[in-house]
């Protein structure tokens, strides 16, 4: 017996047995395992069309129109829907333009006639008179005169490196030294007939020299002194008396400071007082006057006592502080003179010739501000 089993569309099973042999099926065997997934088949074919949708709704309608503008200046292009609602575009004619509408057409015509389109003379010097008005000049000032058209330029300095010319400014004032490169200086009257010169040397000095003026008037009859170092002051000279002599020195305000006749500077030494020489020695006869220190050391308030040696003998003082003299802040002046043996009141003290002279300068406090001073002294002597 032979069995087949043939697989297609349908599976067959075949069995062929011969006439002696018999196949008796008395039950079903148990299920098998499940075979494995197939292929997957073709796809099928489209199925009909579906049925055509309802028709939506009409949308609106517009028509176009022209209408009055609200201005005579204005036309209207006029939006009108199916519902009646209107929307308006708004034409305006610009300067030199003109609208008009006659039915639905609009036309802007050109009004201007004149076709010059170049700016005229006076618009021209208003524009260039406006650049050059009220402007930053240096040395010159520029005006624009719009009634005659012209622009004026004045030239403030003719030189261009110094001012020629100060008589409009009534307080003209200098941003350094004057420097008049060894010419005078010269103060004319009203009339610019006369004047008054100030003029250097003519020799050349050593080193610059530098005065300083009083910082007041002084009184009818009185002259200027120095101090020897630039600074000046008034100071009254009696027409009997000349100057001996001027001792400079630099003042500590601590120490006595002694001078004699015919040396300009302080003495050192112990015994200053007493070592002057026959050198020395006054050759005629005379009497001291005013004795005036000048300089920093004479400041208001400083105390100071003179006293005048002669022949090696301290025989007269006068005591003076400091700003004693009117409108003089750094002058002391000796004018009041005493007897050294008794302290009386003395005249002038007076020498006779060949005498030796000389100064003991004695501060009778603390001096503020010392430095620099210089000491005249007034006497008859001939």
């Amino acid at each position: 017996m032979a069995v087949t089993i043939t697989s297609g569309d349908t599976i067959n099973i075949t069995v062929t047995q011969s006439a002696s042999s018999s196949v008796t099926i008395t039950s079903k065997g148990p299920k098998g395992d499940t075979g494995a997934t197939g292929a997957t088949g073709a796809t099928g074919a489209t199925g009909p069309a579906g049925a055509d949708g309802a028709d939506g709704a009409d949308g609106k309608t517009y028509t176009i129109s022209c209408v009055d503008g609200d201005n005579s200046d204005e036309e209207k292009i006029r939006l009108t829907d199916n519902d009646g609602t209107t929307d308006d575009v708004v034409l305006e004619a610009g300067t030199g333009m003109s609208i008009a509408r006659s039915g639905d057409k609009i036309t802007l015509t050109n009004t201007v006639t004149d076709t010059n389109t170049q700016l005229t003379t006076e618009q021209v010097q208003d524009i260039v008179g406006a650049m050059l008005t009220g402007n930053t000049e240096t040395r010159i000032s520029v005006t624009y005169n719009d009634s005659d058209g012209t622009i004026d330029f004045v030239v403030d300095d003719m030189t261009a490196t110094g001012i020629s010319n100060v008589v409009e400014d009534s307080t003209p004032q200098l941003g350094g030294a004057l420097d008049t490169n060894g010419n005078a200086i010269q103060f004319r009257d009203t009339g610019d007939t006369n004047y008054v010169e100030l003029k250097p040397s003519t020799l050349e000095p050593s080193s610059n020299v530098t005065f300083f003026l009083p910082i007041a008037d002084g009184s009818n009859g009185q002259v200027l002194q120095t101090n020897g170092s630039g600074r000046l002051s008034f100071t009254t000279v009696s027409s009997s008396y000349k100057l001996l002599q001027t001792y400079s020195y630099s003042d500590t305000g601590t120490t006595d400071k002694f001078f004699v006749q015919n040396a300009t500077t302080e003495v050192s030494g112990t015994n200053a007082a007493r070592d002057y020489r026959s050198a020395y020695a006054i050759p005629v006869a005379g009497s001291i006057g005013d004795c005036t220190m000048v300089g920093a050391s004479a400041i208001n308030g400083n105390a100071y006592r003179l006293y005048v040696w002669v022949n090696n003998t301290s025989t007269y003082y006068s005591e003076a502080t400091g700003g004693n003299e009117a409108g003089a802040r750094y002058t002391v002046r000796w004018t009041a003179w005493k007897n050294v043996s008794d302290d009386s009141d003395a005249s002038d003290p007076s020498f006779s010739a060949n005498d030796y002279l000389a100064f003991q300068l004695v501060p009778t406090g603390v001096l503020a501000n010392p430095g620099s001073v210089s000491l005249s002294v007034l006497t008859s002597h001939t």
